[in-house]
């Protein structure tokens, strides 16, 4: 029971983490949205940075998202999860620096999901033979419906959180100051 307990929660945070990473480096990438690219590049002006650092953000997010999605591959899953992870500290930290600690919610709860997936693939190190080779079963990934009703449930979840990021940021941006849309 615990190990399915243990399965559905893995399978549902991927889920999330996977549509939400996907969606949010979709933005950066190739930066359709005409309210939040231009709110985040904000954010990135602030920082220091450049709009080349924001595109390869997207992709390292894409990278990330992908990697999650052949999570039954404990190697590319753990890796996934990391790099997540450390993409979802930077944000915070950043956000702790330059912006509000509201600010970095998001990155905060993304990277807390991040860091649980890590620790849930992190297992397979233990699993290595004393060679320290990678053998072909790690990198299988197993596909059932087992696996894709919580995936599925957890990638809805997060579709329905990120359009509900989206419309706030639009509303917020079609209500602010055109001058200032980052002023508190």
């Amino acid at each position: 029971m615990i190990e399915f307990i243990h399965q559905t929660f893995t399978y549902l945070a991927t889920g999330f983490l996977f549509t939400l990473f996907l969606f949010t480096s979709s933005i950066k990438i190739s930066r359709w949205h005409q309210y939040i690219v231009p709110f985040q590049l904000g954010f990135m002006k602030k920082y220091g940075l450049n709009g080349l650092v924001y595109t390869l953000i997207g992709v390292a997010e894409l990278l990330g998202a992908l990697g999650l999605l052949l999570a039954g591959s404990h190697v590319l899953g753990t890796l996934a999860a990391s790099g997540l992870f450390f993409l979802s500290l930077g944000a915070f930290l950043y956000h702790l620096k330059f912006d509000s600690f509201q600010f970095g919610i998001p990155a905060l709860l993304c990277g807390s999901l991040a860091l649980v997936l890590f620790a849930s693939h992190f297992a397979w190190l233990t699993e290595l033979p004393t060679n320290l080779a990678i053998t072909a079963d790690m990198l299988d990934f197993q596909f059932s419906l087992k696996t894709a009703i919580p995936f599925l449930v957890g990638a809805s979840v997060a579709l329905k959180f990120s359009l509900i990021m989206s419309e706030t940021a639009t509303t917020k941006m079609l209500n602010a100051d055109k001058e200032d849309p980052y002023a508190a």
